[in-house]
């Protein structure tokens, strides 16, 4: 199991909101897969500066969860597979990588927030604004 490695991290996940009707879709590699595309449309680091940028993401989730939406969760990004956890119905998905703590959270059903900061450093941290398929999150 993914576990967060601090409790501020934790408390500040457990604030983002993810709401629990994502798409399903059957995938060959993964059982009662959510699969969702998206695209990068900004990146903002921790200082608010901006940057238009443009990159495609697929996201594809496969796991258990509670009845309180609680669960640990293989997922692809872009085909690389990661651990990750959902906190509650209210989200975040949380992952570790490269040392990096990543969140997922859905702000509408096209359009999603990606956080991510180094683990060993607090002064730094980038947001990508995410555009995703309709009906997607």
């Amino acid at each position: 199991m993914v576990k967060p490695r601090s409790s501020q991290f934790l408390a500040y996940a457990v604030l983002a909101i993810w709401p629990a009707t994502l798409s399903a879709q059957v995938s060959e590699d993964m059982n009662a897969v959510m699969k969702v595309e998206c695209q990068l449309t900004k990146e903002c680091d921790v200082h608010g500066e901006c940057r238009d940028k443009a990159s495609d993401y697929t996201f594809e989730f496969s796991g258990n969860e509670d009845r309180h939406g609680v669960g640990e969760y293989k997922m692809l990004l872009n085909g690389v597979g990661q651990d990750a956890i959902n906190m509650s119905m209210a989200g975040p998905l949380m992952w570790f990588e490269n040392e990096e703590i990543h969140m997922l959270t859905s702000l509408s059903s096209e359009e999603a927030i990606w956080t991510f900061r180094p683990e060993s450093d607090r002064k730094e941290g980038w947001v990508r604004f995410l555009r995703c398929s309709e009906g997607g999150l």
